[in-house]
């Protein structure tokens, strides 16, 4: 056992007396003294959450950017509610990874996206509101929600939130993000396969925009 006067600030903890920064080893257990003042409430979530925008709301947002000239197309992929999962995979002992699955609801509506500025006219997603909700593999100690505005920063959030920097927290969400918890039917393949049912994602089809 050892007692070090530490100070906390900027998310880390200073051992006082030699003005450094101390790290501790994964599930360390620690006693922590202080005064009641320096306590915050207890954190039941991760991120912020956001105001959740309507069916109505996103649809008449993108045909905005339409009528501007902003926006090429859109169609929508998945609608609020619907259930996606993704995977990270952390290094053990840089042979083996652990690999940790999450579960995340949709709080809106997700649209693709076609901009008339990309000089590739590629489908990007919109940005979205959605949390974690669970997480299957049952492998994380103490599991907290994450809020996001998007799929890749709820991606971010999760992995910095639980792994710190053990990695990259950078993704694709088309192709981190699955309908199934199989892993098998990506975003980008539900994409993919609505492009194919209509020839080309052209502004004019009945079925975008």
């Amino acid at each position: 056992m050892k007692s070090i006067n530490l100070s906390y600030k900027n998310g880390h903890f200073y051992d006082i007396e030699k003005q450094k920064r101390i790290e501790l080893t994964d599930g360390a257990e620690v006693t922590l003294v202080t005064s009641d003042t320096n306590l915050l409430e207890y954190q039941t979530f991760v991120g912020q959450k956001s105001i959740i925008r309507s069916s109505q709301e996103l649809r008449k947002r993108l045909a905005d950017g339409v009528r501007k000239g902003n926006v090429q197309t859109y169609e929508c992929i998945c609608i609020a509610k619907t259930k996606l999962y993704f995977t990270i995979p952390i290094a053990v002992d840089n042979k083996s990874h652990t690999h940790y699955g999450f579960e995340v609801e949709l709080l809106e509506d997700l649209y693709a996206v076609i901009k008339t500025s990309r000089k590739h006219k590629t489908a990007n997603l919109y940005d979205c509101a959605c949390k974690v909700i669970k997480n299957p593999s049952n492998n994380i100690d103490f599991f907290e929600e994450v809020y996001a505005k998007s799929l890749n920063e709820v991606y971010k959030n999760t992995y910095v939130h639980y792994f710190g920097n053990q990695g990259n927290p950078a993704c694709n969400a088309m192709d981190k993000f699955y309908l199934d918890i199989v892993e098998v039917d990506s975003i980008r393949n539900k994409i993919t396969i609505k492009a194919e049912q209509l020839d080309s994602l052209d502004s004019q089809s009945s079925d975008w925009a």
